[in-house]
């Protein structure tokens, strides 16, 4: 009877681990299917960057290689040194207005 007491206990005790140990691995299978999950969206993620930096790559490439594209950065280009210039030039001719203006004061004064 004492042993019977004591087995029954035991089952008891066991059921209510194999319980907690079955919620357990329900709970981490429900983890691992959501990972997996996870896994699948980041790589179809990580497919479509893929796919969209080599769009842009050619795009690039087109881009370095087309006629028109060139033929405007050399006229940008251009146009720059000859905004420069004629910057300095405009800066030149203030410069000497100013020389031509100060040389009739002192004739003036004269």
């Amino acid at each position: 009877e004492e042993a019977l007491r004591r087995h029954t206990a035991a089952l008891g005790a066991c059921t209510v681990e194999r319980e907690g140990i079955a919620e357990e691995l329900a709970e981490r299978a429900r983890l691992a299917t959501e990972g997996r999950s996870e896994v699948q969206r980041l790589e179809r993620l990580a497919t479509e960057m893929r796919t969209e930096l080599e769009e842009l790559r050619g795009g690039i490439h087109r881009c370095r290689n087309d006629p028109e594209a060139e033929r405007l950065r050399t006229e940008r280009d251009s146009l720059i040194v000859e905004v420069r210039s004629e910057s300095q030039r405009q800066i030149d001719l203030r410069d000497e207005l100013e020389a031509e203006r100060t040389s009739w004061g002192f004739m003036c004064l004269r």
